[in-house]
């Protein structure tokens, strides 16, 4: 490969910026905001592309140069905290999930933990509030969804407590949540996630972190192996016979960092989505020039 050059998939539209007229952070973010447009522009029925031709003739406002820089700094100074913010709690995770590994002793799921399955029919949580752990939730940020009742259409497990929820769903695609309900409002469950708390005395921060190790995961994927279709699963009864370290021969210091970091994981996670938040809503406000730029940062600035 020539050094320098950058190449990219057929499939992908890429504009080069004239940086004399305009900032390509701003435009980033100005494709970003109009995405949804953009996205409704897509045709064909097997894979749906988005013509270039088509593409290129939307239509998009641009403020002066100055300006699109200094909106640019304000939502890039967002989106470079937002990162490191979710570095972080990677970070914390992996060392949570590490440290249980210092045990040599195994057994298995079903000897230190019981499933929970307690199923509430929509009648439960209907014209009322829930705190929904669902799997669109946790693939876009793994927090919970505060949402109507009236909504959702099917039955549902509701969580008492901190519950270690692993998808049965295609378990290639790793998505093991430490769930840890605020009490605020009922709190339920995808039936598509077993949800799991301990038998024995050591901290539900622990159960996670041997269910999200790559060995655990890597177990649930043999047991599909060889399964045909786009919708695989796991059992509960899979879930129980799997082989992980025993959490009760770890020391009440290992213990304890391994529930500290847990909980500031979540505590991060939960900080970036309020960011992400921000930023979303001052993007438009921005855009339309509702809001000016030295009340944005003012706003950013506080949020930090």
């Amino acid at each position: 490969m020539t050094s320098g050059l950058t190449v990219t998939n057929q499939q992908i539209n890429s504009i080069v910026v004239d940086k004399e007229r305009f900032d390509p952070v701003f435009v980033y973010f100005n494709l970003r905001h109009h995405s949804r447009r953009i996205a409704g522009m897509a045709s064909g029925s097997a894979t749906p592309i988005i013509n270039k031709e088509a593409f290129g003739r939307q239509r998009l406002s641009f403020p002066g140069l100055g300006t699109q820089r200094a909106i640019a700094e304000v939502l890039g100074a967002l989106d470079d905290k937002i990162e490191a913010i979710r570095t972080l709690a990677k970070k914390a995770e992996c060392l949570a999930v590490a440290l249980p590994a210092s045990t040599v002793a195994t057994t298995t799921v079903g000897a230190i933990a019981a499933v929970c399955h307690k199923l509430v029919p929509t009648a439960f949580f209907a014209t009322r509030a829930v705190e929904h752990f669902s799997l669109p939730a946790f693939d876009a940020g793994r927090l919970p969804i505060i949402e109507n009742g009236d909504g959702i259409k099917s039955g549902k497990f509701l969580l008492e407590g901190a519950t270690v929820l692993v998808s049965k769903l295609n378990p290639h695609i790793p998505r093991v949540w430490m769930a840890t309900p605020s009490e605020t409002w009922p709190a339920i469950t995808s039936t598509e996630f077993v949800g799991l708390v301990p038998t024995a005395d050591y901290p539900v921060a622990a159960l996670w972190a041997l269910c999200a190790s790559s060995e655990f995961s890597s177990q649930l994927v043999e047991m599909v192996k060889g399964t045909t279709g786009s919708h695989q699963r796991v059992s509960p009864e899979d879930v129980l016979a799997l082989e992980v370290p025993d959490p009760r021969t770890l020391g009440q210091e290992t213990t304890e960092t391994i529930a500290a970091t847990v909980d500031l994981a979540g505590t991060l996670r939960r900080e970036s989505v309020h960011l992400t938040t921000l930023r979303d809503a001052l993007l438009p406000r921005l855009l339309s020039g509702d809001l000016r730029v030295r009340d944005a940062e003012a706003l950013v600035e506080g949020a930090v």
